[in-house]
């Protein structure tokens, strides 16, 4: 089985909704990342790294819409935009960033009460 990134073909291509996009599965095969850059999911793989799914379709579409309205404006430099890869997951250095990110998020999570404002911590006391 052939895989992009560490992830079957088959699971990229159909998480990415390249299908609804306008993709042909033959076309994937011979390049995957050219097809993802040319339908809109160049990113897909750094999101599918970090546990989530690709963009869908319409969002796909607002991403489009919105980079050209930059482009005419002048706004959006193409050159700055560059393929979103991350390194191999199982590399050391990724799976540390993730635990620490994991570690922040545990302890925001324990800070908010259930009705989504934070608590505050008295750490001095009045003497």
């Amino acid at each position: 089985m052939k895989k992009h990134y560490g992830f079957p073909l088959e699971q990229v291509f159909r998480e990415a909704y390249l299908a609804q996009l306008g993709a042909s599965f033959a076309e994937f095969q011979k390049d995957p990342q050219s097809t993802l850059k040319k339908y809109g999911q160049h990113d897909a793989i750094a999101i599918m790294r970090l546990g989530y799914r690709p963009l869908l379709p319409s969002q796909v579409s607002l991403r489009r819409a919105l980079e050209a309205q930059w482009r005419a404006e002048g706004t959006l430099d193409d050159a700055q935009v560059v393929d979103a890869t991350l390194p191999a997951p199982t590399s050391r250095f990724f799976q540390r960033i993730v635990q620490a990110l994991g570690g922040v998020l545990d302890v925001v999570k324990q800070c908010l009460p259930e009705h989504g404002k934070p608590t505050v911590i008295n750490t001095f006391r009045a003497r």
